[in-house]
């Protein structure tokens, strides 16, 4: 958020960086998400009968749900590290890092994180 210059009011709105690290934590926060609510049908688990059996198994469920958005926020945060500090080498022309590689008809691309733009396998490797 930066404050404009005419009225010294804060502007509303995301630029891209700030997209940037939305997409690179989303990840993260859908298995916290998930993790969490794992949790609330495991009490109901628990006293039928019919299920007990597998609340042994059930139980991990969220743990392992947690953990992995642990993982993938550390996963997030050193890309977002090395970015910062210039040791990335999947960076867009416009300043973004890459996203995961994909299949295209033109070859492999990597979709940019900051502007989305579609980045041809042949700037990046």
């Amino acid at each position: 958020m930066y404050k404009d210059a005419s009225n010294n009011r804060r502007d509303d709105h995301m630029d891209r960086w700030t997209w940037m690290m939305a997409r690179m934590y989303a990840p993260a926060v859908g298995a916290l998400a998930i993790g969490l609510l794992l949790m609330l049908p495991l009490g109901m688990i628990r006293e039928s009968q019919l299920l007990s059996g597998i609340y042994a198994v059930a139980r991990l469920a969220p743990a392992l749900a947690i953990v992995a958005s642990v993982i993938f926020g550390l996963i997030a945060t050193v890309r977002l590290w090395r970015w910062d500090q210039g040791s990335s080498p999947l960076v867009c022309e416009c300043g973004g890092l890459l996203g995961r590689e994909r299949p295209g008809r033109f070859g492999a691309y990597r979709k940019c994180l900051a502007c989305s733009r579609n980045v041809n396998e042949k700037y990046y490797t």
